[in-house]
C-alpha cells in the first residue's frame, strides 16, 4: 500500500482524508485502503485472502465512492475480513463492479471503528494529472 496516495486530515469529531489516483478505479481503490489503514494495522499474515464481488449502483461518481466504502465496511463486520486488494472491472457514474480480497481480522491489531462513509463535505475532483476526493468518515 502506498501511503502517497492519500493523506489523513484533521476534522472536528470525525476523521477526512484526501485521496488521489491516477484514474478513477485507482481513486476508489487507495479510498478503501486509506478507510482500512484508520481502521486497522496488521501484524500477521496467517490468513488467505478471501474474494468477494462486489456490485453496486450510484446516480454519479460521489454515490458510488459513498456506496463502496459502506458497502466495504459492512462486508468487514459481516465476515470479520479486513479488505486490501482490490480490482475493478466495471465502473463508469452509475455501476461498479469489483472484487476485494478480505483476510481475518485476527491478522489485524483494530485502531478505530468507523461507522461509515459520509457524503459531508464530499468532493471528487480531476485535477491536471490525478483524480481526487476528500472522504468524512464518521467514527
Amino acid at each position: 500500500m502506498d501511503k502517497d496516495n492519500f493523506e489523513i486530515l484533521e476534522h472536528t469529531a470525525d476523521i477526512r482524508v484526501r485521496v488521489k489516483g491516477e484514474d478513477l478505479k485507482e481513486l476508489f481503490s487507495n479510498s478503501a485502503h486509506a478507510m482500512f489503514s484508520i481502521v486497522a494495522a496488521r501484524i500477521g499474515n496467517d490468513s488467505v485472502p478471501e474474494e468477494f464481488l462486489i456490485e453496486l449502483d450510484g446516480n454519479n461518481y460521489e454515490e458510488l465512492l459513498i456506496n463502496w466504502l459502506n458497502e466495504l465496511l459492512s462486508l468487514s463486520a459481516v465476515k470479520e475480513k479486513i479488505f486490501q486488494d482490490f480490482s475493478f472491472s466495471l465502473l463508469d457514474g452509475q455501476h461498479l463492479k469489483a472484487k476485494a480480497s478480505g483476510f481475518d481480522n485476527t491478522d489485524y491489531e483494530i485502531k478505530t471503528e468507523i461507522k461509515a462513509a459520509t457524503y459531508h463535505q464530499l468532493k471528487i475532483e480531476r485535477k491536471a494529472e490525478f483524480w481526487q476526493a476528500e472522504v468524512i468518515f464518521d467514527t
